[in-house]
């Protein structure tokens, strides 16, 4: 034991048993599992992500603040009012900018939702 060490509580020596138990089979590994699907962007180290935001047609003022909150919240994205577009146009639009991600934002009965 080293000077700054302390002895654990008796009530308590049980669960120390055990949680040492659990750490012996940590490694980095497991303590930060890795997953692809965490991660989209781990292998785009040379373009950060552009971020496209919009509404879904005719959207109510609560949607509109809604959509300038998320721009502020996103970190590069940009928003456009929707008007006619149709998601097919909207995806070629993305392309042809070099947008990486849109993000459609919709509403059910005037409240932001799912």
């Amino acid at each position: 034991m080293k000077k700054d060490d302390k002895e654990i509580p008796s009530e308590l020596k049980k669960e120390s048993d055990q949680l040492l138990k659990q750490l012996e089979f940590d490694d980095a590994d497991t303590i930060h599992p890795y997953s692809y699907i965490d991660d989209e962007y781990n292998t785009n180290s040379s373009n950060d992500p552009r971020i496209l935001i919009t509404t879904s047609r005719e959207p109510s003022q609560r949607l509109i603040q809604f959509q300038k909150e998320m721009r502020l919240i996103i970190p590069n994205s940009t928003r456009i009012n929707r008007g006619n577009y149709v998601v097919k146009e909207l995806v070629r639009t993305c392309q042809d900018y070099e947008f990486t991600d849109l993000i459609i934002l919709h509403e059910n009965r005037g409240t932001p939702g799912k």
